[in-house]
């Protein structure tokens, strides 16, 4: 709230991609750091790094300029964030099926 009071002072004093870039970069670090805090499956743990990384590029992206590398890195991290959506749905509708009757 203080740095958008800022920003609106003294339009040039702050870079919005600045700000809004470091706040993913540390939440794919935080996530990354996650993964090795706590006991995971080799498959739990390779798809929470991917998710991580995808934290990570999504706020490195801010800081391209090139449109098409821009393009590229948009595409990859919705990738990685469908596919994890996809292996979170696929292991719910799983559990479903096996606690129902007759399942």
């Amino acid at each position: 709230m203080g740095l958008r009071i800022i920003h609106l002072v003294h339009a040039g004093t702050l870079h919005w991609t600045l700000k809004s870039a470091v706040p993913l970069v540390l939440i794919g670090l935080s996530f990354i750091c996650l993964q090795f805090g706590m006991e995971r499956t080799s498959r739990e743990r390779l798809l929470g790094l991917s998710v991580g990384s995808a934290f990570i590029l999504w706020g490195a992206e801010q800081f391209m300029h090139d449109p098409e590398w821009i393009a590229a890195a948009d595409d990859l991290v919705m990738l990685i964030f469908v596919l994890d959506l996809g292996m979170v749905i696929g292991g719910l509708l799983k559990g479903h099926r096996s606690s129902a009757p007759g399942g």
